[in-house]
């Protein structure tokens, strides 16, 4: 919902959009509740128990072909909105905790937090893991609870960065842009550059992989961020790409 989906590398590039809208309505019914810190709290712990350890559970307790709730709810598509409503509590501490200020100058370290965060993190991961390995669940794209502890703790360092390096400030204001044009450049190096399938070694259970994938992630971030840049020296396209 935000465009057409493309041939060969999924949905669309601009799905994210009616998810905005949406999560930006619910945050403004729901943000009064969320002032409070133990609000917040609560709010985070049951979205990640809900939304992202449920569909473990169902996998686990339940057979695939089971239908009504478990199926319907808690089986959760990986585009779904309701993925993404752990993010509005975490905003809301970010903003009122004093990391999100001007000039990336932090009020107060909270290093006890991110100490914190980082082993619920850490947790999150081996859960997923070792779920993924006792079932045949495949690893979802956004229902996974390390997803927005992992980010909660990109923006706490982030922000407690007091002087950036020139070429984080480049590039920084483009990163619309590259969201934008990235699947584009993707489906390129899908059609032009082969597979390189190779069967991993007996630690592994001879898990097949396919080495082209990082090579093509490496081309096309490169290839990515340069377009952004090219197309911000644009007067016409400046405003699609760069904020």
């Amino acid at each position: 919902m935000g465009g057409p989906p493309l041939p060969a590398v999924g949905d669309s590039v601009i799905y994210f959009i009616s998810d905005l809208v949406l999560l930006t309505a619910v945050h403004y019914f729901i943000r009064g509740y969320l002032r409070s810190r133990n609000a917040k709290i609560v709010t985070i712990a049951l979205c990640l128990v809900f939304f992202y350890v449920g569909p473990i559970c169902r996998n686990l307790f339940f057979p695939a072909e089971h239908d009504g709730f478990f199926a319907s709810v808690l089986n959760l598509d990986y585009s779904s909105p309701i993925n993404f409503l752990v993010f509005i509590p975490i905003a809301i501490w970010l903003n009122e905790s004093g990391i999100i200020v001007p000039n990336g100058r932090p009020i107060g370290s909270g290093d006890s937090r991110l100490r914190v965060l980082l082993g619920l993190y850490l947790l999150a991961l081996a859960a997923e893991i070792s779920t993924r390995l006792l079932t045949e669940m495949p690893f979802r794209i956004y229902a996974r609870p390390s997803l927005p502890l992992g980010a909660w703790i990109l923006m706490e360092i982030a922000m407690r960065i007091k002087s950036a390096p020139p070429w984080i400030l480049e590039i920084s204001p483009l990163t619309l842009g590259v969201f934008a044009i990235h699947k584009y450049w993707l489906f390129v190096l899908i059609a032009v550059f082969p597979d390189l399938p190779m069967v991993a070694g007996p630690m592994f259970q001879n898990c097949r992989v396919d080495v082209s994938d990082p090579i093509r992630l490496f081309l096309m971030a490169a290839l990515t961020f340069a377009t952004a840049k090219a197309f911000a020296r644009t007067s016409a396209l400046r405003r699609f790409v760069s904020s």
